[in-house]
């Protein structure tokens, strides 16, 4: 007689669902972490494109002895200014220059890019100084954009209403 054993020609459906589980768990794992790299890499960009405007900035007073009244996007690659990664594509000028007076410094909006009204343009400089700042997104929650708005900016204000420097 012959015996009947079973010729295994295939996975049960135990396996299959044992696989796609582990895959889950792995895909769990993973993918929070490639978000946070695409979010290091737009803060690594953010403070690279910050350093070069401020660059340009520094080279025009060397040559001139004074800051320029605005940017030039002649001095940049493609005759445009790097991008703000935090910020949409603008129309027109992408900087929002102080004045001497300009109060604009310590209200907690002017810190974040908001397209929507005036102050939202992606840069601010101010041509007394010299000094350019990268706007960014609000975050949810005050400590947290001023957190992010330190680390790009190179600053440690402790409070979203604090005066810039």
């Amino acid at each position: 007689m012959r015996s009947k054993q079973r010729e295994r020609g295939g996975f049960t459906l135990v396996e299959i669902l044992i696989v796609v589980v582990i895959l889950g768990v792995l895909a769990a794992m993973v993918i929070p972490q490639m978000s946070s790299a695409t979010d290091e890499a737009r803060i690594g960009a953010a403070i690279a494109n910050r350093n070069a405007i401020h660059s340009a900035i520094l080279s025009y007073f060397k040559d001139h002895a004074e800051y320029p009244q605005t940017l030039d996007p002649d001095w940049f690659v493609n005759k445009r200014l790097p991008a703000n990664p935090f910020g949409q594509a603008w129309e027109g000028d992408p900087v929002q220059e102080f004045s001497s007076n300009d109060l604009s410094r310590r209200i907690p909006e002017y810190k974040i890019i908001n397209p929507s009204l005036n102050y939202g343009k992606p840069f601010w400089y101010h041509p007394r100084t010299g000094d350019i700042y990268l706007r960014v997104p609000d975050q949810g929650n005050d400590a947290e954009t001023l957190a992010l708005f330190n680390r790009i900016n190179g600053l440690d204000l402790t409070s979203i209403t604090q005066d810039m420097p």
